[in-house]
């Protein structure tokens, strides 16, 4: 399973990367948690020397129930990729109604809760 999760995670950042490399601009990479945050920067690492992940929702927030901030806007309309969880199904529709297309947005299967 863990090797599943790996590779959907994995396999997007993969081609973004090899594209993001061929350029000098600085690869932006928004996650929704924590979560992805910590996983986008533990698969980058080494790889990609200049990329920034925006975190969308603040740690201690719920992201069942997180409304988009208007402030974030700008910055997720500039952002490579925006990777969020499958639950969040409202955001991703908040995202794709202010015009970030929906190639940009890499949704991420969670089975299960995440609460320990």
């Amino acid at each position: 399973m863990r090797l599943l999760y790996n590779c959907i995670i994995t396999l997007p950042l993969i081609c973004l990367i090899i594209t993001a490399s061929y350029s000098a601009e600085e690869l932006k990479i928004a996650a929704t948690t924590t979560i992805i945050e910590s996983a986008v920067n533990h698969l980058l690492e080494g790889i990609k020397e200049e990329y920034e992940i925006i975190r969308i929702i603040p740690p201690h927030s719920c992201p069942g129930h997180f409304d988009l901030n208007p402030r974030l806007l700008p910055m997720l309309k500039t952002a490579d990729l925006i990777i969020l969880h499958s639950y969040q199904q409202a955001l991703r529709d908040k995202l794709l109604s202010t015009g970030i297309p929906d190639i940009r947005i890499l949704v991420i299967k969670t089975r299960g809760s995440l609460l320990i």
